[in-house]
């Protein structure tokens, strides 16, 4: 995910069939993402909008390393 996306989290997708989305519009607060889905669902009534925080990828996390005793004790 580019930095840029990072700086705006939340995401508005218009829900397609066939278990598909369509990337609408980021932005950086829930509120201004909800007013935006709001007007989108009075202009067109009939389609189905999803607003979600997308925190980028996750990455797996690492094995921890095993403790070696310390020999200078």
């Amino acid at each position: 995910m580019p930095y840029s996306d990072q700086l705006s989290p939340w995401v508005v997708y218009r829900l397609l069939p066939n278990c598909q989305r369509l990337l609408m519009e980021r932005f950086r607060k829930r509120n201004n993402a909800e007013d935006y889905a709001k007007v989108l669902r009075q202009l067109q009534p009939n389609i189905e909008l999803v607003v979600v925080f997308e925190v980028g990828q996750i990455t797996a996390v690492r094995e921890p390393k095993p403790i070696q005793p310390n020999s200078s004790r």
